[in-house]
């Protein structure tokens, strides 16, 4: 069939016009709009964590675990108002009363961390805060933590719990078991989903570390991220993503606190001994970091640990207790041959000699303190690299009891000076007297006292 000219253009008008068309709707249904959505969402969350953006950091010592999370977060799309439970308090008992909040777009929310009185176990949530007497309904984060039993076994309780959950009644649910990586870690995953059209999931996270179990979920509705959605459902992905994208990042924020107060050292120097062994359930580790990273793992009980480093006695029978044997523990070996004397140098005539070591909160020795007494002008000398001094004085007849005290001033930039008083010293000629001296960080000054043990 020939056409004229006039209507060849009228047509290819026309085929333009149909195609334009088609690639509208099919942009429109496409698939990769939810994508968009995320990364707005995405962008949003990082957007917030640049430098200005105030995070909050919640740490439980007695469970050993922080939680860290936003202060407030904006929200990108909300209804216009949102419900909230509130406890209004009455004469007989407190009532729960539905007040509404306005929501608008963009509003910044509150976020904080709530502990749930509860016997036994403990129990926690993150949560937007709507109104200062508003009872969470939607948590963006759930914690339990549970102590294990003697016999624990990390798989057959993941097991028994995936078993016991029912989806009865939820047409199309299903239960699985994963594992999805946090902080580069594969943790166990127990995913809940049900099948109806918004399909509500919740994932619970699984962490098996020393005496307990750390559990950790999070609600969503699975279809944002398993279907393919059309445009009509953008505000409502948006919303739903928000929240999802959100709690996953505040699980990220979930940690166990590092012990760093556990420390093997010199006996006499209290100085950190570089690398030490430590041999436990037949396994040996070197260096305290790997020790402890084991210790922590295991379940609770009382452990024999052997304890040992070049040129020192091996301390056998040191045991540690878990939870709790970790913390505050200073660990002090003797040197098989001695660095050098205390004093390094004879007391001169009648003198009688002070030496030691200063060290700081972590048992690091520290260089260039300056020591001086106002009792002897003549007194002035500095720590050497490895905090060691040494000073003379002479042993005058009046030093007993009723004498005025004898006083040493150590002193560096960036430590509080110290006061060291000797009450009533024990001094002889030819004597010597060893300290480790613990110098604090900050400004300002502190006294500390040494009494003779013969007087009162």
């Amino acid at each position: 069939m020939t056409f004229p000219p006039k209507t060849k253009i009228i047509l290819s008008f026309l085929l333009v016009a149909l195609v334009a068309i088609l690639l509208l709707v099919t942009n429109t249904n496409n698939p990769k709009k939810v994508t968009q959505v995320e990364n707005t969402v995405i962008n949003t969350w990082n957007e917030n964590k640049d430098d200005e953006t105030e995070f909050t950091t919640y740490i439980n010592q007695r469970y050993n675990f922080s939680l860290t999370f936003p202060e407030s977060f904006p929200l990108i799309q909300s209804p216009e108002k949102a419900r909230c439970q509130v406890i209004i308090n009455d004469i007989n008992f407190p009532q729960a009363e539905t007040q509404e909040v306005d929501l608008p777009e963009g509003t910044s929310i509150p976020i904080a961390f709530e502990e749930i009185t509860a016997e036994g176990d403990f129990f926690g949530h993150v949560y937007y805060v709507l109104l200062p007497k508003c009872v969470p309904i939607d948590s963006l984060v759930n914690v339990q933590v549970i102590e294990k039993d003697p016999n624990f076994s990390f798989d057959s309780f993941i097991d028994k719990t995936k078993n016991s959950i029912s989806m009865d009644g939820a047409a199309g649910g299903t239960v699985k078991k994963l594992l999805l990586p946090v902080n580069g870690k594969d943790i166990t995953v127990i995913r809940e989903g049900e099948g109806s059209v918004t399909r509500p999931t919740k994932d619970t996270y699984y962490f098996d570390h020393g005496p307990y179990v750390y559990i950790l979920d999070h609600s969503y509705s699975g279809f944002m991220i398993e279907e393919e959605l059309s445009d009509s459902h953008r505000k409502e992905l948006a919303r739903n993503f928000q929240h999802y994208e959100l709690s996953k990042q505040i699980i990220s924020g979930f940690e166990f606190l590092k012990t760093t107060n556990f420390f093997v050292v010199n006996a006499s120097s209290g100085i950190n001994i570089p690398n030490p062994k430590f041999t436990v359930n037949s396994k040996t580790f070197s260096g305290i970091t790997s020790f402890l990273d084991y210790m922590e793992t295991l379940s609770s009980g009382k452990y024999n640990v052997s304890i040992s480093a070049p040129n020192y006695e091996t301390m056998e029978g040191f045991y540690i207790t878990i939870p709790g044997g970790l913390s505050d523990t200073v660990v002090g070996l003797d040197q098989i041959v001695k660095t050098h004397n205390c004093p390094v140098s004879a007391p001169l005539g009648n003198n009688f000699s002070h030496c030691g070591y200063v060290i700081d909160e972590n048992h690091n020795a520290i260089s260039n303190v300056r020591i001086t007494s106002p009792n002897f002008s003549n007194i002035s000398t500095f720590t050497t690299d490895d905090g060691y001094y040494e000073v003379q004085f002479p042993v005058l007849k009046e030093y007993d009891c009723d004498t005025p005290p004898v006083t040493f001033i150590y002193s560096k930039s960036g430590y509080k000076t110290l006061n060291y008083i000797l009450e009533g010293p024990d001094v002889w000629v030819g004597g010597s007297m060893s300290n480790q001296i613990n110098l604090k960080s900050g400004s300002g000054s502190e006294e500390e006292f040494l009494n003779d043990l013969t007087c009162k």
